[in-house]
């Protein structure tokens, strides 16, 4: 048994978040039930977890497996726990390196290539398309990799003028795709970068961006306030 695929969880104090990137929405584990999430995660048995729980809180045992028994049945249902194994992923196809040179010209124009492919996929697709999109994206080589904070500079002004000319819904305020759309723009020019989605627990709150060699791109103030709950990248 395992946590499901499509599934991503952070503790933040006694709560556990999770995010369900197939459905593109989030929820919070609270009190006793964070507690069983816990040990499940840490592989402890159905027995350990009631015995776990009914010492701590003084409880009956029978009562206490009861509710671990629903609990458990209830993340199975909603396809957040997973007995099958995770299907094998399939082979990437390579690019050729000289597609990474090339690509570093007209900078303008591929960033906004990249925000239409992030807003049409998003369309068609919705959240897990997006994210399975840059999980595909992330498998591909990247060139050489390496830091090139002139490069970088070029490429930030570059998507900032690509905005101009291409509406989000409420962007700038529309951090997913817009942060997608940055992460497909800095990958196809060989930027060592990730895609980061964060938690904020007061009030809760989501927020995606993207680092490149481990800064927030485009000085994203929200990003350090933020618990990582689901990177993608290097």
């Amino acid at each position: 048994m395992a946590v499901s695929e499509h599934i991503r969880h952070v503790q933040i104090d006694d709560v556990i978040v999770l995010l369900d990137i197939r459905a593109g929405r989030y929820l919070l584990i609270e009190d006793v039930a964070a507690e069983m999430w816990d040990g499940l995660c840490r592989n402890r048995t159905p027995e350990q977890i009631v015995d776990d729980i009914s010492t701590r809180y003084d409880a009956a045992r029978d009562q206490v497996a009861q509710d671990f028994a629903q609990f458990l049945a209830s993340c199975r249902a909603n396809g957040y726990w997973d007995d099958a194994p995770a299907a094998p992923a399939l082979p990437v196809v390579p690019h050729s390196a000289t597609s990474f040179a090339a690509g570093r010209h007209f900078l303008t124009l591929r960033a906004w290539l990249a925000l239409l492919a992030s807003w049409m996929t998003l369309k068609t697709g919705g959240f897990h398309g997006l994210h399975g999109a840059a999980q595909r994206l992330a498998a591909m080589p990247r060139g050489a990799g390496q830091p090139d904070a002139q490069l970088l500079q070029r490429a930030e002004a570059a998507f900032l003028r690509a905005e101009n000319f291409f509406i989000l819904k409420s962007a700038p305020q529309d951090c997913l795709p817009r942060s997608m759309a940055m992460y497909r723009f800095l990958h196809g020019l060989g930027l060592p970068v990730r895609h980061r989605i964060g938690v904020e627990r007061y009030p809760l709150t989501m927020h995606a961006w993207v680092e490149c060699d481990g800064e927030p791109v485009l000085n994203d103030p929200d990003a350090g306030r933020m618990t990582v709950i689901a990177t993608t990248g290097a």
